[in-house]
């Protein structure tokens, strides 16, 4: 129990303040008597300056009041005190290993956690390499074909859906359409909608932090990342492994 007394400090107020925590005590724990006590005293100078007393060594004045000769420091132990103490350790012990157990299985369940995800990052990867792999084939093979068909799966997807913009100066207004093209080996999707055409490793997906995602999210993209992934899945199944 902590008791706090604010204001000068009496040998009234003592006897208040003590007053006080036995009547607390008493209503927790009958017949309970305190025994020991840690007084920390606050020195002010006449000038409302703040001092403490330190000892030879620098540290701060400890003065111990030792009980007077045939007292007693603590109560004796009772057989029900010892038995009530072996519970309470018991008791503590248990919790401690609980608290363990629960710690091993929340490290063990976090490790496990990481591999899947590890896993499935893994899978996420070689899937999209192996459209990166596709792609890069395809332009080395057929790159008029490939870059034709792109184009006209976007431009049945805008046909189709006609989308339109939904923000800012050109809300309302029909969305720019993007189409591929071939640039030194690499293939780039370009559109009046932006200043630097995109190189993309393949037409339709890349790999983020929080998965597979397309490379523009609007929904009129992502219609026609879908259509041009069947499209290259198509491809894919009809022609030999690629490395």
């Amino acid at each position: 129990m902590r008791v706090k007394i604010m204001g000068e400090i009496t040998l009234e107020r003592m006897v208040e303040a003590l007053s006080a925590a036995q009547r607390q005590y008493e209503t927790a724990v009958k017949g309970g008597k305190f025994y020991g006590a840690n007084l920390y005293l606050t020195g002010f100078t006449p000038e409302g300056l703040p001092c403490d007393l330190v000892d030879h060594r620098g540290q701060p004045l400890i003065i111990v009041l030792h009980p007077e000769s045939g007292e007693v420091a603590r109560p004796a132990l009772t057989a029900e005190g010892a038995r009530q103490r072996e519970e309470r350790r018991e008791e503590a012990a248990r919790q401690n290993a609980e608290e363990k157990e629960r710690f091993r299985k929340e490290q063990e369940d976090w490790k496990q956690q990481n591999e899947a995800l590890d896993k499935e990052r893994m899978a996420l990867a070689a899937s999209v390499q192996s459209a990166n792999n596709m792609t890069k084939k395809l332009m080395e093979t057929m790159p008029g074909e490939l870059i034709d068909n792109l184009n006209r799966i976007v431009d049945e997807t805008w046909n189709d859906l006609k989308p339109l913009e939904t923000h800012g100066k050109l809300k309302g207004e029909a969305k720019a359409k993007p189409y591929f093209r071939i640039l030194d080996g690499e293939l780039f999707i370009f559109s009046s909608a932006i200043k630097t055409p995109k190189r993309v490793l393949n037409p339709y997906c890349k790999l983020e932090f929080a998965g597979i995602t397309t490379h523009w999210l609007y929904p009129a993209w992502r219609e026609a990342s879908d259509r041009i992934e069947k499209y290259m899945t198509s491809l894919a199944s009809n022609a030999e492994p690629i490395a």
